[in-house]
């Protein structure tokens, strides 16, 4: 109990700067409480001096304190989107780069062109290729799953994928040694920075297919479900800027 004491009083004094300042010890009169301690601290004793301070921490450290921070951080709006994507040019030639390594170059091609996530692309079977409606359902059957929808395949990429199935040695679209890939992360790092794109990653492809479609006037209800968005609104608060026409009519009702 006494070294207890002594260590209390000894953290006192390092937030008061007043040495020999003891438990009860404050220029303002408040009350001291053990570190730790549930008893609330009132709001007005914030930072009134180094005491105060320790009187916040504790009461900050309590956690009927750190569960009201919490709902607190979830009504908090959230952050702004990432927005760094490729340009046109940067895919060509990160796409180019990858050539040399055919299961990246499938995963680059595919993860673009699908909008999908790199653990959607991943996971994709070649069951869930159908040729006959030109078709790649990302989902995982008839369950929802978060980014997998069901999107069209052009003439180019169906080529390129039944040609991929021909040399196939599983049940995966994304394989090598005869085995399915878990993760891309390394092969794609050393292919980005061939193509001068370090800071790329798998995920920038979905994000880069998002912006290059809105750039080209495709509709926010559209590219929305093409990536599998539940919600239009996350898509307009994304990718509406990227638009042509974004705000063009605000602009012009100005002239």
């Amino acid at each position: 109990m006494v070294r207890q004491r002594k260590q209390r009083n000894d953290e006192l004094e390092l937030a008061t700067g007043q040495p020999g300042a003891k438990a009860g010890d404050c220029q303002h009169q408040h009350r001291v409480y053990r570190i730790g301690l549930a008893e609330h601290v009132p709001p007005a004793f914030a930072l009134e001096c180094g005491v105060c301070q320790v009187h916040q921490r504790a009461q900050r450290d309590h956690p009927v304190q750190r569960q009201a921070e919490r709902g607190r951080d979830r009504d908090a709006p959230a952050p702004p989107p990432k927005s760094r994507h490729l340009t046109r040019d940067e895919y060509r030639a990160l796409r180019e780069g990858a050539k040399k390594t055919p299961h990246l170059y499938l995963f680059v091609l595919l993860a673009y062109r699908t909008g999908g996530r790199a653990s959607a692309i991943l996971e994709l079977p070649w069951d869930r290729i159908d040729f006959a409606r030109g078709q790649i359902r990302l989902g995982l059957g008839e369950r929802r799953a978060k980014g997998r929808a069901t999107v069209p395949m052009t003439e180019d990429t169906a080529e390129i994928l039944k040609e991929a199935k021909r040399a196939a040695l599983t049940d995966y679209v994304i394989e090598y040694g005869g085995k399915r890939v878990g993760s891309i992360k390394k092969a794609f790092g050393r292919a980005a920075a061939r193509a001068g794109v370090p800071w790329a990653t798998p995920h920038v492809l979905r994000h880069s297919a998002a912006v290059h479609m809105a750039e080209s006037g495709v509709p926010m209800a559209e590219i929305a479900q093409y990536l599998g968005h539940s919600s239009e609104g996350v898509t307009f608060r994304t990718y509406a800027r990227f638009s042509p026409t974004y705000l063009k009519r605000a602009a012009a009702a100005l002239e």
